[in-house]
């Protein structure tokens, strides 16, 4: 969630072409956000994929690492 990288159509080069999932969200996004972005799009690609590893750049509300960590530990 930096400012400037990470938008949602960086999706890899290469061999890692679709196998990268980026979602920005504004400055200010709250929970409700949060919610959607895990139950609509990370959630769901978690499930699908099932990855070896996730890579996470960002603070999250406590709330959200109860999802997340069905997938991973924060």
């Amino acid at each position: 969630m930096a400012s400037g990288t990470g938008f949602a159509d960086e999706v890899g080069q290469g061999y890692g072409e679709g196998y990268t999932v980026n979602v920005t969200l504004q400055a200010g996004s709250g929970d409700e956000s949060y919610r959607v972005v895990f139950g609509e799009i990370i959630v769901p690609v978690a499930d699908e994929f099932a990855p070896q590893v996730i890579i996470r750049n960002g603070e999250v509300p406590e709330e959200v690492k109860k999802i997340q960590s069905k997938y991973w530990n924060l």
